[in-house]
């Protein structure tokens, strides 16, 4: 219940959101971006598809501007996150 999001449409998701709020038309681009901030994709039951991060709760717009944005970088062969202010 306002947990998680979940795109029925995806070509009307392109067509209507993604070109009016985000600089770029790609679903992959957007896909990208939400993996950048740490959004999981739910992958069984009834919300399966679904996107869910604990900082992104419907009608609690203060706990989003909480985001951050994390950088997976590789050193040494070890991935070591950098979370940066946005």
């Amino acid at each position: 219940e306002g947990q998680a999001f979940l795109i029925r449409d995806r070509d009307r998701f392109i067509r209507d959101i993604l070109g009016k709020y985000f600089r770029h038309c790609k679903f992959t681009s957007f896909q990208r971006q939400l993996n950048i901030y740490n959004f999981q994709r739910i992958t069984k039951g009834s919300c399966n598809g679904a996107y869910h991060h604990p900082l992104f709760i419907r009608d609690n717009p203060h706990l989003a501007m909480q985001l951050k944005r994390s950088l997976k970088k590789q050193d040494c062969g070890q991935p070591i996150e950098h979370v940066i202010q946005s």
